[in-house]
């Protein structure tokens, strides 16, 4: 995961208590958000969450590292405090932005503060990915759900 946020794909309700969607699978979040993330009674996600944190169901990974072989994490903590982007390739050839850009349209907005806590950091991180041939995709993309600058505006491109 990005970002400790909604409970989205991670889990499902059975019974009284909350398990992993994908039991066989770790669920894997920054160590920033782990460290940051403080649940909020009132919201059914960050509850979720602490469950299954404390169930010993979630496991952290670092700035840098590499989660397989061609991935490695960037935490930005610009949309969340523990928020990362995921670079593939070695040049990096696509970065996954995740809530940076959840639409093509947040590329070109300018500061979107309802979207980020830190929204001059998450769009000076958009403008420094705007490497020349480098592929951006996030989330919510429409098709075919990879971009890349060219002339100083987002292409869609396919891979």
């Amino acid at each position: 995961m990005s970002h400790i946020e909604t409970v989205g794909m991670i889990a499902r309700r059975d019974g009284s208590r909350w398990t992993p969607l994908f039991p066989n699978a770790r669920i894997v979040v920054s160590d920033v958000s782990l460290a940051t993330f403080a649940p909020r009674p009132d919201d059914l996600a960050s509850l979720v969450w602490r469950q299954l944190i404390d169930d010993g169901d979630v496991d952290s990974y670092h700035d840098g590292d590499e989660i397989v072989s061609g991935m490695t994490v960037e935490h930005t903590g610009a949309h969340n405090p523990g928020h990362c982007v995921f670079h593939f390739g070695s040049e990096p050839a696509l970065t996954w932005l995740g809530h940076l850009a959840v639409s093509p349209l947040h590329l070109a907005t300018g500061l979107c503060p309802q979207q980020h806590p830190d929204p001059e950091r998450a769009w000076q991180l958009l403008c420094d990915y705007r490497d020349a041939g480098r592929l951006l995709t996030a989330p919510l993309w429409p098709s075919p759900a990879v971009g890349c600058w060219i002339d100083d505006s987002l292409t869609p491109t396919s891979i």
